[in-house]
């Protein structure tokens, strides 16, 4: 009896220790995103609002603290629910600070019992977790203002004829839309390596990126653009395979909109 007791709890905690990764953690369906944006809010309740004026329309979220760019109201906090960096970095913490078995649920209370330690103004920790978020966040925000550089150039198009979502909108948030030209509409990915893979059936693209997700359900969002910065790649927001850890993407069987990598 005491070897079968053993056997189940063995399971129940590896079931509860699959939980403890980034790559599960970042999805919606975990509901970590969601706890992690209520944690914010009751951290930072006075900072808790929306950005709604003729320029930008958001959701709510912290504002008027810690800025994603300089004379930006909506703050870089509120990437934390998502961003892999942020997340690795809170488990990583999480294992330093807590002795004995680790859970999915152990971890969030430990989040909650340690909020304002972890995310409070003052937090040195908050600090490391800002840093972490700024980079990657720099990073997607300068490649896009590349591809929208060198689309303008391909097309003889200027800033009037490209419609970008303003950081935290509803547009960019939820329905994944960093811009739009003619009413069709833009998700920038970066992009290391594209190559044309000939199967017995056809052919697929595989692209080397990061940060790539599932965006077929995002049925607002027409094409995924890949770029390494001088060069971009466009298909449509269909018929593709994502790797887990998001570093892998296959777009099977169709022709891209744009080429200018192959």
């Amino acid at each position: 009896m005491k070897e079968i007791k053993a056997i189940i709890k063995k399971v129940l905690f590896e079931e509860f220790d699959e939980r403890l990764n980034v790559n599960f953690l970042k999805k919606k369906n975990s509901g970590f995103p969601t706890f992690i944006l209520d944690i914010l809010k009751k951290t930072y309740p006075k900072n808790w609002g929306k950005i709604n004026n003729e320029y930008c329309k958001t959701s709510d979220g912290v504002i008027d603290i810690f800025p994603v760019k300089p004379g930006e109201r909506w703050s870089i906090l509120n990437f934390f629910d998502t961003n892999p960096g942020v997340i690795e970095i809170l488990l990583q913490e999480y294992d330093l600070q807590v002795d004995g078995s680790k859970t999915f649920e152990g971890f969030k209370e430990w989040i909650t019992d340690n909020s304002e330690e972890i995310f409070g103004k003052n937090s040195d920790l908050l600090q490391t977790l800002i840093q972490r978020n700024m980079r990657s966040f720099k990073s997607g925000w300068d490649l896009e203002d590349t591809v929208v550089e060198l689309i303008k150039k391909k097309d003889g198009l200027t800033d009037e004829d490209i419609l970008r979502a303003c950081i935290g909108s509803e547009k960019d948030r939820y329905q994944s839309i960093d811009f739009e030209i003619n009413g069709e509409t833009y998700q920038v990915k970066p992009s290391e390596k594209t190559q044309k893979v000939k199967t017995q059936d056809g052919f697929y693209y595989l692209v080397d990126t990061y940060g790539m997700k599932n965006y077929r359900s995002k049925t607002s969002l027409d094409y995924i653009i890949y770029s390494d910065g001088s060069s971009f790649i466009v298909f449509p927001n269909s018929n593709y395979w994502v790797s887990d850890d998001g570093k892998q993407a296959k777009h099977y069987g169709i022709k891209p909109k744009i080429n200018t990598v192959l």
